[in-house]
């Protein structure tokens, strides 16, 4: 996979700025601040540095899903990502959480379903598993979500969705996250960062949702945040999948990827478990079938 890197006119006005800010920082002999400003810096240029101009046309590891809301009628992310330094904002309540996706590698023979769920409701309010926090999930080869699943639940029903919260001294893992809240789970305030995703799971897909797709874009990638999903003639999205991904090996690849069905990648052809898959873009909707 090729991947396009470069800065944006914006952050080189920054970096020009900064250097400014430097050199007057020396001369009054205050460097401290500079120095925060500096670390500051760093992690934009990490992020800018770890987004992709485009994720559609090759393979990625990861899927990530952010669903919440009332009664999780909002759907804000559903997008492909490959940065092991991914982050999501969730918000509950009063709660406000930056969780940073932070696992020790990528499966070689896996692809990854990140589920985020934000969602809240009266109904749910005393039951851990029912309100919204995180999992990760490692699916096999030929996993497909595309149009005609009914929901997430139809593929990830038998895999195991886990999550260990970590503090930034403590050792990466297979279902590691790390939250700007901390682990703590306080019973005023929960941190609520491994709970369930129940309703992100089970959200029928053309079921009638609110899009809220631009809400966190600066945790996305240039793609955006719903880059998989249908948009309407009047520019929003929907909860259906335009674009199907396949878990599975390309022809050069010896490790596994999700792939998108797009137009221009149409008829591509991706192995998996044995078998081949093709992608067939028609009526525009992209959907893998066995060739």
């Amino acid at each position: 996979m090729k991947k396009k890197k470069g800065l944006s006119m914006s952050l080189l006005t920054m970096i020009v700025i900064f250097i400014a800010v430097l050199a007057l920082s020396i001369i009054l002999f205050n460097p401290g601040g500079v120095i925060e400003k500096f670390k500051e810096m760093l992690e934009i240029l990490k992020e800018e540095g770890g987004k992709e101009e485009t994720l559609l046309l090759s393979g990625n590891k990861a899927l990530h899903v952010h669903i919440g809301g009332e009664n999780g009628n909002n759907i804000y992310e559903f997008h492909l990502f490959n940065n092991l330094g991914h982050k999501v904002l969730q918000e509950l309540g009063s709660t406000k959480a930056e969780v940073t996706f932070a696992i020790n590698g990528w499966k070689k023979e896996k692809c990854v379903v990140f589920v985020s769920d934000s969602s809240s409701s009266p109904a749910y309010l005393w039951s851990i598993k029912a309100i919204g926090g995180n999992k990760i999930y490692y699916v096999d080869p030929s996993s497909t979500i595309q149009d005609g699943i009914t929901s997430l639940e139809d593929v990830l029903s038998g895999h195991d969705g886990r999550c260990e919260c970590i503090s930034e001294k403590e050792e990466k893992r297979e279902y590691t996250l790390k939250s700007s809240e901390g682990c703590d789970i306080p019973f005023v305030k929960p941190s609520h960062v491994c709970w369930g995703v129940k309703r992100a799971i089970e959200a029928r897909f053309n079921s009638l949702m609110k899009d809220e797709c631009n809400k966190y874009k600066k945790y996305c990638p240039k793609d955006g945040c719903c880059s998989l999903l249908y948009k309407t003639d009047i520019g929003n999205y929907i909860y259906r999948i335009k674009y199907g991904i396949i878990c599975g090996y390309s022809e050069d690849s010896d490790e596994a990827y999700w792939w998108a069905c797009t137009e221009e990648n149409s008829e591509m052809k991706i192995k998996a478990s044995g078998k081949e898959y093709v992608c067939k873009f028609e009526e525009g909707i992209g959907k893998w079938v066995e060739a």
